[in-house]
């Protein structure tokens, strides 16, 4: 196929959300865009499947963007989608 082209250095687009009341843990981190993971199975009352964080990696990446965690205990858990412009190609 085609090379793939580099990200511009700078994002056309940042997009952060950040939640201070939980903690995700650094090797829970490493999986939270994979199907169907939940981060903590015993807790019964959670509503969802594990595919929304998944689903939304796979729109992301759709237009070429990158999409992350970053938590710590103090400070809350932050995900950032970065989305970098692009020229247009002719068809």
């Amino acid at each position: 196929g085609a090379p793939r082209r580099r990200e511009a250095s700078a994002p056309a687009v940042r997009l952060a959300v950040r939640n201070t009341g939980s903690y995700i843990s650094r090797s829970e981190c490493k999986h939270v865009f994979d199907r169907f993971y939940r981060c903590d199975p015993t807790r019964t009352e959670t509503e969802g499947t594990g595919l929304g964080l998944s689903i939304a990696k796979s729109i992301v990446q759709a237009h070429r963007g990158r999409i992350s965690v970053r938590s710590d205990e103090a400070l809350g858990t932050e995900f950032e989608v970065l989305f970098f412009g692009h020229k247009a190609q002719k068809a």
